[in-house]
């Protein structure tokens, strides 16, 4: 199945709410900011993600925002110190 890349970013109320949801998402992906991740996932894993996010939120006010990055998008990427945006790789621990 092929990975895709998502921006995921959130706003949790709660302080333990948001240890929790940043501990998850640390197993998906890779901190960009302090409530944003890159992560290369496959649908099935996007969806396992949703699933283990969806018992912590609180709605509102928690929000969790999931942005499809195609590859085109990823190319035109850049920080505001104009540094290129390092390309992560996906990789699989067998």
């Amino acid at each position: 199945m092929k990975d895709e890349c998502w921006l995921i970013s959130y706003d949790i109320a709660d302080p333990k709410r948001l240890r929790n949801v940043a501990r998850i998402m640390e197993r998906y992906g890779t901190r960009v900011q302090k409530s944003v991740f890159e992560c290369w996932l496959a649908e099935q894993d996007r969806l396992r993600l949703v699933q283990a996010l969806e018992p912590i939120l609180k709605a509102p006010p928690d929000t969790v925002r999931f942005y499809p990055l195609c590859a085109d998008c990823r190319k035109k990427a850049y920080e505001k110190t104009n540094t290129k945006i390092e390309e992560i790789t996906p990789y699989y621990i067998v």
